[in-house]
């Protein structure tokens, strides 16, 4: 129960402190609380004691379907007390990958408001129970239910995103309570801080967010749905202390001068997901010049990894302008790089970073072929990187790798060549097919003038950075970058576009 002590807490000192501000819904602690007791009931009412995936899981499986909305909140709050394993459904998934969601959980409780979504779970499983989220604040007792296992599990996650078959981890309530006690210090989550995080609950930055603002007792504040609009009249109800979102939301709100100025007052900005472009991060600090930045490196099967931290003072640093450094280690965790072999590698040598931590999950519910794997307490994702006095720097993962004339090339450190010059905002590098080089690295970037983009100066840059076979071959302007669910730039997409010569993609000159 990684929320329920810390939420009794507050509805019992703080009562009619504002829990959350979702749209037009607000919630106190003491209501919140008491609303979310009542589900609870119903969620532990059908708990079944099922065998999942070979094992015998004495908790509630719950699965929650919601979009952005007072509900979900009640709801995610609803699964803790319960002490329920929870599974966050996104709402925006094709109904393909949510029924295979639903048929590889047979949760015992569907907690949507999409009949569509909630006849899937029940017609899943004969056991399945369609929970409507209680739609007020009655008055409920207090749990009278013992705390869960700590080793128990609590989140279940998905890493797909893009196929109708779900990969699912799980994470347990002692790996999150972990996650919760450092991250209130590292981030500055505190009971007065006013959280604003606009982006999707069914991800992982904002979700977490939440349960951070709640365990620590400040205020959060969400959006239905990102705009710049909405996030400008957010930020004056109740004024936010904290901003959490991913680069591309930066971006755009970085973008005109009226929602740039609502981010003036916030005092801690944090971002994941990808490392923030320097141009981006200086309009950033340009905006909001007494604020600190706050980056952090993880995966979803790891938690976090490391931090780096930027203020306008330190931003023209090596640390903040090389676009590979991801920070120092988080609390508690150990960082190794080792070789092919499984030897410890010095500094500035790549190889696979491993990692060491309490935050880490079990692993997936079902055998998957991915990146993920343990060597005794140690484990990896995958990811390709070096530390260099202290400092973590990724420079890409297994699965990202392109062959190019017979060489390895990691499309993030060709990236991170191109964020380093000045007049690039952001820049993505995808591959297409080439009868010589078997591939072809086609660099697609953001400018604040692209037609003025002097690309032979470009070329001199990356040169002085890169081997000859990681140059790109082709060179692209992009107006806006098509986005994923979850606000990260779809390289997908990004290659159909280029593909496509969709009317929003520039060529440039470059060869």
């Amino acid at each position: 129960m990684p929320l329920g002590s810390r939420l009794a807490r507050w509805a019992a000192t703080r009562p009619d402190h504002l829990a959350f501000a979702l749209g037009e819904d607000r919630m106190t602690y003491g209501q919140l609380l008491s609303s979310a007791t009542g589900l609870a009931r119903g969620i532990r009412e059908h708990r079944t004691d099922a065998i999942r995936f070979g094992q015998r899981w004495p908790e509630p499986l719950v699965a929650i379907s919601l979009p952005n909305s007072a509900s979900f909140v009640r709801a995610f709050v609803a699964a803790d007390l319960a002490g329920a394993a929870v599974a966050v459904l996104d709402p925006a998934w094709p109904p393909a990958q949510a029924q295979a969601a639903i048929g590889l959980l047979r949760p015992d409780s569907m907690i949507t408001e999409d009949p569509e979504v909630a006849r899937r779970g029940p017609a899943e499983s004969e056991r399945t129970a369609w929970l409507l989220p209680p739609g007020d604040a009655a008055r409920a007792a207090a749990p009278d239910w013992a705390p869960p296992d700590p080793a128990g599990r609590f989140l279940i996650g998905f890493t797909s995103g893009t196929t109708s078959r779900p990969k699912a981890f799980v994470r347990t309530h002692r790996s999150w309570l972990e996650s919760l006690r450092h991250s209130e210090a590292v981030f500055a989550a505190h009971e007065r801080s006013v959280t604003l995080a606009p982006g999707p609950l069914a991800h992982g930055l904002s979700l977490y967010a939440l349960a951070e603002s709640l365990f620590s007792g400040g205020t959060f504040v969400s959006l239905p749905r990102f705009s710049e609009a909405e996030v400008t009249a957010a930020a004056e109800r109740p004024a936010p202390t904290r901003f959490v979102g991913v680069p591309t939301m930066y971006q755009r709100l970085l973008e005109t001068p009226r929602t740039a100025s609502a981010l003036g007052t916030i005092s801690t900005f944090i971002s994941s997901g990808s490392k923030m472009p320097p141009a981006v991060l200086s309009r950033l600090f340009a905006a909001a010049p007494g604020s600190t930045f706050l980056e952090y490196y993880g995966a979803s099967e790891l938690s976090f990894v490391s931090v780096s931290r930027s203020t306008a003072a330190t931003a023209g640093g090596a640390a903040a302008t090389d676009v590979t450094d991801v920070g120092i280690a988080f609390p508690g965790v150990e960082i190794q790089v080792r070789d092919p072999s499984g030897d410890v590698l010095p500094d500035r040598h790549s190889g696979l970073v491993y990692v060491r931590s309490p935050l880490v999950s079990d692993g997936y519910l079902t055998e998957e072929r991915s990146g993920f794997r343990h060597d005794g307490q140690w484990c990896t994702v995958g990811d390709y990187g070096h530390l260099d006095a202290g400092r973590l720097h990724i420079l890409g993962r297994e699965g990202d790798m392109v062959i190019v004339g017979g060489n390895n090339v990691y499309p993030s450190e060709v990236e991170a060549a191109l964020r380093s010059f000045g007049a690039i905002e952001d820049a993505y590098v995808v591959a297409v097919d080439d009868p010589l080089r078997g591939a072809k690295l086609v660099a697609i970037v953001s400018a604040a003038d692209a037609d003025r983009l002097d690309t032979a100066l470009l070329r001199a840059h990356l040169t002085a950075r890169l081997p000859r076979y990681k140059l790109p071959r082709a060179l692209a302007a992009i107006s806006r970058w098509p986005m994923t669910n979850s606000g990260k730039v779809s390289k997908e997409a990004l290659r159909a576009a280029y593909l496509a010569a969709a009317p929003d993609i520039q060529e440039l000159p470059w060869n």
